[in-house]
């Protein structure tokens, strides 16, 4: 198929509608001033492009001081795993945002790619709370009721954990779905017309991202009793608060842009004020975020000196927390055996469930459940004659 046709399917299958004027998208207003440099020589490209480069990698730094924290204390491995995903969110979150400021013009192309990266955080994120539940002594029966060893599952721990997985997918679709409108001419991002894809991903991805943040929020409050020593809330907050600010900017700006309120000057231009100054100040913000986050994750509960040795070398903990196949794999074999897992209880065949025999107790020995020190998720310890 030639290109001319190429780019005529592309216009159908994503909003496409001729040249009817109703349906045309409204031309921006990139009359300004001419543009003069903004220090010297130095334009406000340049200024923007050096400034979110250097506060991108204070934010790396700070985030990867997280990550090899954790990866040197590897202690919990099912919960620092996690950890340490989450910690890798804020770089992944500050490289597209230097991007998009250093290649504005194709700044639209790259904003969805932080999507994926909030979509992976959720997921670890809930699978942290999963974690920290099954660290009690009556975990497993917590979220499973008596359905713990049965291929039965709540309801409700389902439907929280696909309404939480379900943005990944989405959001790789988003992200393919914005690059085709915008190569075939009816994305539209200054118009919220129905007639542009631009007003259908932002809906999709407002209730898509709703859904999954709103499923950990109900989580949280069937769980709270257990999850209440974890200080949850500044956990989440920690993460997912720049994607709020991200938000709010860029909403801010559009409306302010709109109403002419801000306007390209001689040294804005509109590219500028629409794409590099919200993608900018984002880049400034978020050293601030990595600071919160090192501080709401700290690596204290997992010392070497209280839980002893970790259980892997750093380099090992790092690769296998970036090893995002236990989640993905959830889209085929079910959530429900994801949170199994991380308890290592196996099925009769090896992959149905089967209840836990704990080891018997010898004269007045007493088992007690295992506990988030312990060396493995079903160790016990024995105390009286015989322990």
């Amino acid at each position: 198929m030639d290109t001319p046709n190429m780019h005529l399917v592309a216009r159908k299958l994503f909003g496409g509608h001729g040249g009817s004027k109703n349906h045309t998208c409204p031309a921006p207003d990139t009359n300004g001033p001419t543009i003069v440099p903004l220090f010297g020589s130095m334009s406000f490209k340049t200024f923007s492009t050096v400034v979110a480069g250097a506060t991108s990698i204070v934010t790396i730094l700070l985030a990867l001081t997280l990550v090899l924290r954790h990866a040197t204390h590897y202690t919990i491995p099912k919960e620092q795993r996690q950890i340490i995903r989450i910690g890798c969110f804020l770089p992944w979150v500050t490289i597209f945002a230097f991007l998009s400021v250093a290649f504005e013009s194709k700044g639209l192309y790259i904003a969805p790619g932080i999507d994926i990266a909030t979509a992976l955080a959720l997921s670890s994120f809930l699978l942290l709370l999963c974690n920290y539940v099954l660290s009690n002594p009556d975990g497993l029966q917590d979220l499973f009721g008596n359905d713990v060893y049965t291929a039965q599952s709540p309801a409700w721990l389902k439907r929280s954990w696909y309404m939480v997985l379900q943005f990944i997918p989405v959001s790789v679709i988003l992200w393919i779905a914005t690059a085709a409108s915008l190569a075939a001419g009816t994305y539209c991002s200054n118009s919220n017309s129905i007639y542009f894809v631009h007003i259908w991903v932002t809906v999709i991805r407002g209730f898509c991202t709703g859904m999954a943040v709103m499923s950990i929020f109900r989580f949280h409050k069937i769980m709270h009793a257990k999850l209440a020593p974890h200080k949850i809330m500044m956990k989440f907050f920690a993460f997912k608060g720049v994607i709020v600010v991200m938000f709010i900017q860029a909403f801010l700006i559009s409306i302010l842009v709109s109403s002419k309120v801000i306007k390209p000057t001689s040294h804005l231009t509109y590219n500028n004020i629409q794409v590099g100054v919200p993608n900018l100040l984002l880049c400034c913000e978020l050293p601030f975020f990595s600071a919160f986050i090192l501080y709401a994750y700290r690596v204290t509960p997992y010392s070497k000196a209280k839980l002893g040795s970790p259980k892997y070398g750093a380099f090992a903990a790092i690769i296998q927390a970036l090893n995002y196949t236990d989640i993905l794999s959830a889209f085929f074999k079910g959530p429900m055996k994801l949170i199994k897992d991380q308890e290592g209880v196996k099925g009769r065949d090896g992959d149905g469930m089967m209840p836990l025999i704990a080891p018997p107790a010898y004269n007045n020995a007493q088992p007690i459940a295992y506990n988030r020190q312990s060396n493995g998720p079903h160790d016990y310890e024995y105390h009286g004659v015989g322990a």
